[in-house]
């Protein structure tokens, strides 16, 4: 098994689930605690739009639609 350090979520691939462990952006991160995006929630990549368009996840079962600057404040384990 592989080690993985702390990184955002648009360095996972798409089907990857991980741990959301924090946010760079004290800003973005209220935003996405208010829509249920925590630290220790489950992530996971659904699709990624053409062209840097943004990021479709799954967090703990819900589907959000984030613009890349949100999906980069996100850092998972």
């Amino acid at each position: 098994m592989v080690a993985r350090h702390a990184e955002p979520v648009t360095q996972m691939l798409k089907d990857e689930s991980r741990r959301i462990k924090g946010f760079t952006d004290d800003l973005i991160a209220s935003k996405l605690m208010a829509m249920g995006v925590l630290p220790g929630s489950v992530v996971r990549i659904i699709r990624r739009a053409p062209m840097d368009g943004g990021y479709y996840l799954q967090i703990n079962g819900q589907n959000i639609a984030l613009r890349v600057k949100e999906a980069e404040s996100i850092i998972v384990d």
